[in-house]
C-alpha cells in the first residue's frame, strides 16, 4: 500500500501543470516559422515544403531564451545536425542492415546530447525525429538526399531569422522582474537600517516588521516564478542558472542584514561607538544603492546600457548582473558569520572602556 501511495504521489507530481498563462506569442511565432516555409516551398521542386517547415518548426521549439549568442549557437547546431541526419536517413532508406546500424548510432548520439542540458535535450529529440521521418520517406536518389539537407538548412535559417531578428522572445522576463523586486526590497530594508543606525533608533524586529514582510514576500514570489519557469524543462539554461544564483544571493544578503540588526540591537545604546555607527550607516547606504542598481541591471534588456560609475554602488552593464550581486554581497563580508553563531557583543560597536 505504501508503494502504491508513493507511486501515485510521483505520478501526480509529474502530471502537475504550472499555474502559468499559455505562451500565445511563442505559439503564434512557431506557426509563422512553420507555415511560411510551407507556402514558399510549394513552388519549389521535390518535397521542399515538408523539410523546410519541419526545420522551421524544430527551430521555433528549441528557442529557449538566453543570450543571442547562445540562442544562435543552439539553433545553428540544430540546423546543421538535422540536415546531416536527414541526408543520412534518406541514404539509408531501403537498406535494412545499414538502417538498423545507423539508427542505433544516431539514437545513442541524440541521447548523449542531453548532457548539454535543456538545449541538448531539445536538439537530440528534434534530430532523432527528423532522421526517422527521412528514413521512412523514400528518396528518388542521391540528389534528393542532398536537396533534403539543403531544404532543412533553409528552414532552419528562417527560424533563426525570426527568433534572433524579426520576433525575439524573452521567456525569462517574468523571472528577471521578480528577482529584481527582491533586490529592491532588500535595498529598502538596508536603507531603513541605515536611517535607524544614523539616528540611533531601535533595530528591534517588531519595528522592522513591515520591511521584513516585504522582503520575504518578494523572495517567495521570485521563488514561485522560478519554479514555474523551470517546471517541465528537461534541463537548465545559463540564463536560468544565473537568475537562480542572483535570487539566492538576495536571500543571503537579507539574512545577513537581519543578523546585523539583531546584533546592533543587542548592544546597549550607551555602549555604542558613534564613529562606528556612522561607518555602519554609510556601508548600509552603499549596499542599498548597489542593490537598487543591481535590480536595474537585472531588468534591463541586452540592448540598453547602464554603464554609469561611481563609488561602491556603481552601476553595472545589463549583461553582468551577477557581478553586481558579488559586489553587493561583498559589502556584507564585514558582518559576523552567523552560520556558527553570532557574537553576543560586537566589540567594534563598543566604546573603549577606561581603566
Amino acid at each position: 500500500m505504501t508503494s502504491l501511495r508513493r507511486a501515485t504521489h510521483h505520478f501526480r507530481a509529474a502530471a502537475t501543470l504550472g499555474a502559468r498563462r499559455p505562451a500565445y506569442a511563442a505559439g503564434l511565432r512557431a506557426a509563422v516559422a512553420t507555415m511560411v516555409p510551407v507556402i514558399a516551398g510549394s513552388s519549389l521542386p521535390g518535397e521542399a515544403a515538408t523539410w523546410m517547415s519541419l526545420a522551421g518548426f524544430n527551430g521555433a521549439l528549441n528557442d529557449r531564451g538566453g543570450s543571442y549568442r547562445t540562442r544562435a549557437l543552439t539553433m545553428g547546431i540544430l540546423t546543421a545536425t538535422t540536415a546531416i541526419a536527414v541526408g543520412l536517413g534518406a541514404l539509408a532508406h531501403g537498406h535494412l542492415a545499414a538502417a538498423v546500424a545507423l539508427t542505433f548510432v544516431v539514437s545513442i548520439a541524440c541521447a548523449l546530447a542531453r548532457v548539454w542540458g535543456s538545449p541538448g535535450a531539445g536538439i537530440g529529440g528534434a534530430v532523432l525525429c527528423s532522421y526517422l521521418i527521412a528514413l521512412a520517406v523514400p528518396p528518388d536518389g542521391m540528389s534528393e538526399a542532398v536537396q533534403r539537407g539543403l531544404f532543412v538548412i533553409a528552414g532552419g535559417a528562417w527560424a533563426m531569422l525570426i527568433a534572433l531578428v524579426l520576433w525575439p522572445l524573452r521567456p525569462y522576463r517574468p523571472v528577471r522582474v521578480a528577482v529584481a523586486a527582491c533586490y529592491r526590497a532588500v535595498a529598502d530594508y538596508a536603507s531603513d537600517l541605515a536611517t535607524r543606525t544614523q539616528r540611533g533608533e531601535s533595530h528591534d524586529a517588531w519595528e522592522l516588521l513591515a520591511p521584513t514582510v516585504a522582503v520575504r514576500s518578494a523572495i517567495e514570489q521570485a521563488r514561485t516564478v522560478l519554479a514555474s519557469t523551470r517546471l517541465g524543462r528537461p534541463g537548465e539554461t545559463e540564463r536560468g542558472e544565473r537568475l537562480l544564483v542572483l535570487h539566492e544571493a538576495a536571500e543571503q544578503m537579507f539574512v545577513h542584514l537581519i543578523a546585523l540588526g539583531d546584533t546592533v540591537e543587542s548592544v546597549e545604546t550607551g555602549q555604542r561607538d558613534a564613529a562606528a555607527g556612522v561607518v555602519l550607516a554609510a556601508t548600509l547606504g552603499d549596499l542599498a544603492l548597489t542593490a537598487r542598481r543591481t535590480a536595474d541591471a537585472i531588468e534591463a534588456s541586452a540592448a540598453r546600457s547602464t554603464s554609469r560609475s561611481g563609488g561602491a554602488g556603481r552601476a553595472c552593464a545589463p549583461r553582468q548582473p551577477a557581478r553586481c550581486a558579488r559586489e553587493s554581497t561583498s559589502t556584507t563580508n564585514t558582518l559576523p558569520d552567523c552560520s556558527t553563531g553570532c557574537p553576543s557583543t560586537p566589540t567594534s560597536l563598543l566604546k573603549p572602556r577606561s581603566r
